[in-house]
C-alpha cells in the first residue's frame, strides 16, 4: 500500500524464520520459546538423533539462522515436514514451573512435553525490511509514517536481534507522535496530496477462488522462497506469480480481495530481491551462492516509477536518498 502511494521499500528478502513453531494445523503457528532449548531441550529427527551435533560448537544454542538452515536441510533429506524438540531430559517439575504456558498449550493439543517430544518446524517470523523511513518514522510521502515490523528504519541489518522489535515499536512510535504534534496540519495536507491512494468497490470476478489462491500462494512462498533458496526455486515462484498477475487488475468488494493483491505484490518484490542478491547474508540464504559477496553489502530499494516497479542498490549507511530532504528540513530529525 505504501509503495503504491509513492513510498520506497527495502530489504524485503530478509525474512527471519523462528526455528521451533508447534507443528500442528494452527493458524497462526504457535511459537515454542527458544528459552526451552536454553534450559536443555534438544532438536532431534524421527529416529531420536540430535541434528545439531557436529554442526556448530553451540549445538542447539547456535544462532537462529544456523539452526533453521540445518533443520530445513535435514527435513528435505528425510522428506519430512517437521522434526522434534525433545525436552524430556529436563526434570518434569522444572519444565512445568519454568514453562507453564508451553506445557499447558501442548497438553491441550495432546502432547505431554514431560514425556513426549514436541513436533516442530521453522516458521516465517519477522521481516527485517519494509517501508523506508527516516529516524522519525517519516517516509518519502509527505505525511505518511511507518514504524514497527512494516518499516525499514535501519535498526536491523540482514538479520535482527530479538529486542530490536521493541526498539522499533516503542521508540519510533513515540518519535512519530512527537513529530505529529509538531506538524499535524502539514501531515494532513501531505496525505491529501498523496497520489495513487484509492479504493474501488465494484466486484470483479476471477477464474479462481480467492481463498484457494491465497493458500496456494502461501505454500508456494514457503516451498520456493523459504529459508533455503536457489535461482531455480525463485524462478519457479516468479512463474507462479506471473500466471496470477490478473489478480492485481481486479476490483474487489471484500477486504480479502485487496489483501490478496497486497500479498501477491509483496511476494513478487520479495522474490525479485532474493533473485538479485546472489549471496548468502543474514536470514537470506542461497544454496547456489553460500558465501557473502562484498558488492551486495548494500540495500535493495524498490519504488514505483511511471506505473512500473524499479529497483536500485544503495550502500549501507545510505538507505535514504535525497527524497528524504523534506523530512530533514522540518524539525531536528534525520541521521
Amino acid at each position: 500500500m505504501a509503495l503504491r502511494a509513492g513510498a520506497e521499500v527495502a530489504d524485503l528478502e530478509f525474512m527471519q524464520f523462528h526455528p521451533t513453531s508447534l507443528h500442528l494445523p494452527e493458524t497462526p503457528r504457535w511459537l515454542i520459546s527458544e528459552a526451552l532449548r536454553g534450559e536443555g531441550a534438544v532438536l532431534v529427527d524421527h529416529t531420536g538423533r540430535r541434528i545439531m551435533e557436529g554442526v556448530h560448537p553451540l549445538k542447539d544454542l547456535a544462532p537462529r539462522d544456523t539452526v533453521v538452515n540445518e533443520m530445513v536441510r535435514v527435513m528435505k533429506d528425510l522428506d519430512r515436514d517437521h522434526l522434534f524438540l525433545d525436552a524430556t531430559g529436563i526434570p518434569p517439575d522444572r519444565l512445568k514451573e519454568r514453562f507453564p504456558t508451553i506445557y499447558r498449550h501442548c497438553l491441550e493439543a495432546g502432547i505431554d512435553i514431560t514425556q513426549d517430544p514436541i513436533p516442530v518446524s521453522p516458521a516465517a517470523h519477522y521481516m527485517s525490511g519494509g517501508v523506508v523511513t527516516d529516524m522519525k518514522g517519516r517516509t518519502r510521502v509527505k505525511g505518511l509514517y511507518a514504524c514497527g515490523e512494516v518499516a525499514c528504519t535501519g535498526v536491523h541489518g540482514a538479520n535482527r536481534l530479538a529486542s530490536n522489535s521493541l526498539l522499533e515499536g516503542m521508540v519510533f512510535s513515540w518519535r512519530i507522535v512527537q513529530d505529529l504534534q509538531a506538524g499535524l496540519n502539514e501531515c494532513r495536507e501531505g496525505l491529501a496530496r498523496a497520489g495513487g491512494i484509492g479504493f474501488k468497490y465494484r466486484r470483479s470476478r476471477l477464474p479462481v477462488d480467492i481463498r484457494l489462491l491465497r493458500r496456494f500462494l502461501q505454500q508456494m512462498m514457503l516451498d520456493c522462497v523459504g529459508f533455503r533458496r536457489s535461482r531455480e526455486s525463485l524462478e519457479e515462484a516468479e512463474a507462479f506469480l506471473e500466471k496470477n498477475l490478473e489478480v492485481l487488475q481486479g476490483e474487489y468488494l471484500s477486504p480479502q480481495g485487496f489483501e490478496l493483491q497486497n500479498m501477491i505484490t509483496l511476494a513478487g518484490l520479495m522474490t525479485r530481491a532474493a533473485i538479485l542478491r546472489e549471496e548468502s547474508r543474514g536470514c537470506h540464504y542461497r544454496v547456489d551462492f553460500p558465501g557473502q559477496a562484498e558488492f551486495w553489502r548494500r540495500h535493495i530499494v524498490f519504488s514505483l516509477r511511471d506505473g512500473r516497479v524499479v529497483w536500485e542498490p544503495r550502500p549501507v549507511g545510505q538507505l535514504r536518498d535525497s527524497s528524504y530532504d523534506w523530512a530533514l528540513r522540518h524539525g531536528e530529525g534525520g541521521e
